[in-house]
């Protein structure tokens, strides 16, 4: 129906990558990385022949990494570049996004923002197709002034990449 009618979709979320998270069975992988790498990987195999070629324009590939990095803590961090080339390498229509929260929202949190620029810059200095970052906005009494919003984006722009929000309510 959304290519009938010519609507643009994206998809949230390839890989949410804490334990709370993830199927249930790969909490059993724990303490086997091959085994673990092995069925993430599948994992995002099957994700993407289900959608190639659907008209998805976007992926949050990754999502929320400030409190779930469960599979990084066990896999390493560059397990982050080799997710983003293997979705890139089985569709490389959809841009790529890392997605956070509380970078724009709760008063723009410095941790959370310290965090997704680590991994904005580990992504894009180890060569993965990143095409944006994601900062979800789900905002509530502890909204943030403007000045603070356009210095975190001032920020965030200087990684060269498409900034978007990804979730937004109040």
């Amino acid at each position: 129906w959304a290519l009938d009618n010519e609507l643009a979709f994206r998809g949230h979320v390839v890989v949410w990558p804490g334990w709370s998270h993830l199927p249930k069975n790969l909490r059993t992988l724990e303490n086997d990385e091959v085994a673990l790498r092995e069925a993430v990987n599948a994992h995002i195999d099957e994700a993407l022949a289900l959608t190639k070629g659907s008209g998805m324009i976007q992926w949050d590939l990754v999502n929320e990494p400030y409190d779930n990095h469960d599979l990084m803590d066990i896999l390493g961090d560059d397990i982050l570049i080799e997710w983003y080339n293997q979705v890139h390498a089985v569709d490389p229509f959809p841009r790529l996004i890392l997605n956070e929260y509380n970078i724009l929202s709760s008063g723009g949190l410095q941790d959370f923002q310290n965090d997704l620029d680590y991994y904005v810059s580990l992504l894009l200095s180890g060569g993965a197709p990143l095409g944006g970052i994601g900062m979800q906005c789900h905002f509530d009494a502890n909204l943030t002034g403007i000045p603070r919003i356009l210095e975190v984006l001032d920020r965030f722009s200087l990684h060269g990449l498409p900034i978007q929000i990804t979730e937004f309510d109040i």
